[in-house]
């Protein structure tokens, strides 16, 4: 039978901002071994749960927690579905020793990945977790109560242990990471603090390289860039440039497996030539490794766009919100509300307004109407996990180094016109939150610019620069411009 351990956590520093969390733990046989298995995890910042749930497996849910402290006694109520969930009352009546603490076990985790065109789970397996770092500590040890309730949707009265044994009380600094932010976008005006990416724009790879170098690393003024700590390659940016980096790289070429829809016949026939660059350079190319692998079938256009998906911009109230804040109170606008009065005539989400589009967003409406609030963007979170592993699941099937796409569809549309840029890659790659590397690759009839675009796995972009370099480097294909006074 398995025996629950009931906790919960007042985490006051994270990467994702406070929180609180409350949980079960169950006492079970795995392998023939005792582990523990986390069945049940609530938690009160969204940011914290889509972490736990990409890095851990954990199957976080939303819930209002609220402790409260009384002399020696600390009660955490866990509150979902508007009804009392969870209470947990703990006394600390003296500091724990070794013979009180509990043998640790292994933990356990079931990794429950949604569907992103429905409701169920795409993907469940079972994975386990060795926790965060956890610095100075104390623990103390008293009695403890427990009370699991039922809800509309909830139902943990079945767990209720029929005795409580020992309470633990812990004192100490978590810290928790989480997986994204090579480049800090503190400052940068949002349009989505979940797709916005901060890059070098130069007249060459080298130069790109050097610009990364600066941009890249890690500011307390954007925690998320804990987690390119240690991901930045030796030496620098440009330190593996060379003319023979595309020598034995095994590329991906682009088809419908990415994306269905079919490069025009120019574009083909540039990409075509470009493709025997690459190989007289000693790639290895790889004929759409993502066929028949569900990647194509994950993106979803956003209304009116038929050719655009959007998912991620749900959160651009908050953002927002959080950008105007920092500006601090000298600034002519602070908060979202006084952007919003500020802008009241234009109508901005209106059906003719010019972000129009954010409404169609999934859970857009919740946050527009609380945009002080952590967003909860758990169905964007979602189809990014789903991009990430399919993709990773392609490149070890096929031992990719890299994508080489043609960067658009077609030839750029006039500049004063309807007509949308038509890219293979941006929807893809802002969700899954993929580095890439264009380069110049000639041009078409027209002189409008044509180039390709190297997409790798996260954390290799000195690798994509080495391939655009190589690239660049045998075919000198960008022209300089000449400039009218």
């Amino acid at each position: 039978m398995a025996v629950p351990l009931i906790a919960s956590f007042k985490v006051s520093l994270s990467s994702y901002g406070p929180f609180n969390e409350a949980g079960i733990l169950l006492r079970c046989t795995h392998n023939n071994e005792p582990v523990l298995y986390n069945s049940h995890l609530y938690l009160d910042n969204v940011a914290a749960i889509c972490g736990g749930r990409e890095r851990r497996g954990c199957a976080k849910e939303f819930a209002t927690i609220n402790f409260q402290d009384y002399e020696n006694v600390r009660v955490c109520e866990v509150v979902k579905e508007g009804a009392l969930l969870m209470r947990i009352s703990t006394t600390f009546d003296r500091i724990a020793g070794e013979t009180d603490l509990l043998s640790a076990l292994p933990l356990y985790n079931l990794k429950v990945i949604p569907r992103a065109d429905g409701p169920g789970a795409a993907i469940k397996q079972l994975v386990s977790y060795e926790g965060d770092a956890v610095g100075k500590w104390q623990k103390f040890v008293g009695s403890g109560m427990v009370e699991l309730r039922s809800t509309a949707k909830t139902d943990l009265a079945p767990l209720s242990p029929k005795s409580v044994g020992r309470g633990f009380y812990t004192i100490g600094d978590y810290k928790e990471l989480h997986t994204i932010g090579l480049v800090p976008n503190a400052g940068v005006l949002p349009a989505s603090g979940n797709r916005d990416v901060v890059g070098p724009l130069a007249r060459c790879v080298r130069d790109a390289a050097i610009c990364l170098d600066v941009l890249a690393g890690y500011t307390s003024e954007d925690p998320k860039t804990l987690a390119g700590v240690g991901k930045k390659p030796k030496g620098d940016y440009s330190s593996k440039l060379s003319a023979n980096a595309l020598k034995g790289k095994r590329l991906a070429l682009y088809g419908s497996g990415w994306r269905n829809q079919s490069l025009s016949m120019e574009a083909r026939r540039l990409y075509d030539r470009a493709l025997g660059e690459i190989e007289g350079l000693g790639a290895v190319l790889v004929e759409d490794p993502f066929a028949a692998s569900g990647f194509a079938d994950l993106r979803r256009p956003t209304p009116p766009f038929t050719d655009w998906d959007g998912r991620g911009l749900e959160s651009a109230p908050y953002d927002l919100h959080k950008y105007l804040e920092r500006l601090g109170p000298g600034a002519t606008l602070t908060t979202f509300a006084e952007f919003a009065k500020a802008i009241d005539s234009e109508n901005l989400f209106g059906r003719a307004g010019l972000l129009n589009y954010l409404p169609n967003l999934p859970q857009f409406a919740a946050i527009l109407a609380n945009p002080s609030q952590p967003p909860n963007i758990s169905e964007f979170i979602a189809v990014k996990e789903q991009y990430l592993m399919i993709f990773d699941e392609v490149f070890a099937r096929y031992d990719l180094d890299a994508c080489v796409f043609p960067q658009m569809f077609q030839e750029l549309p006039p500049l004063h016109g309807k007509e949308p840029i038509r890219a293979t890659t941006v929807d893809e790659i802002n969700i899954a939150g993929l580095p890439a590397v264009t380069v110049p690759a000639g041009c078409y009839a027209s002189g409008s610019p044509f180039g390709l675009i190297f997409v790798g796995r996260m954390w290799s972009e000195a690798e994509l620069l080495a391939y655009a370099y190589a690239y660049e480097s045998a075919t000198r294909h960008r022209k300089i411009p000449i400039l009218d006074r």
